[in-house]
């Protein structure tokens, strides 16, 4: 599901090491258009929390989401399957570059 406030990377078939020097990169790049840092202090009950959070907010808009319009993203994304989702950062990451 296309959620706004979230991005996401695949790297099909990079290694451990290439994942984590690619994600330490990118969320540097993210954290800097956005003016964000990470909140220091979290913990695995709050990484749980936010996890719950996450899941019923993604279970809501499928429930709310129309099953036609679902089962044409998905064949979309089938024919021309994307590595990045932006959400709403590329419109930011647009203004600051």
């Amino acid at each position: 599901l296309r959620l706004p406030r979230r991005i996401v990377r695949r790297l099909i078939g990079a290694t451990p090491e290439t994942l984590m020097d690619t994600f330490l990169e990118w969320r540097a790049q993210v954290m800097q258009d956005l003016g964000v840092s990470v909140i220091p202090g979290t913990d695995i009950e709050d990484y749980f929390a936010r996890s719950q959070h996450n899941f019923a907010e993604m279970r809501h808009r499928l429930l709310c989401s129309s099953i036609i319009g679902r089962m044409f993203d998905m064949a979309v994304y089938r024919l021309h399957p994307q590595q990045d989702w932006l959400g709403e950062y590329a419109r930011v990451k647009v203004r600051t570059h």
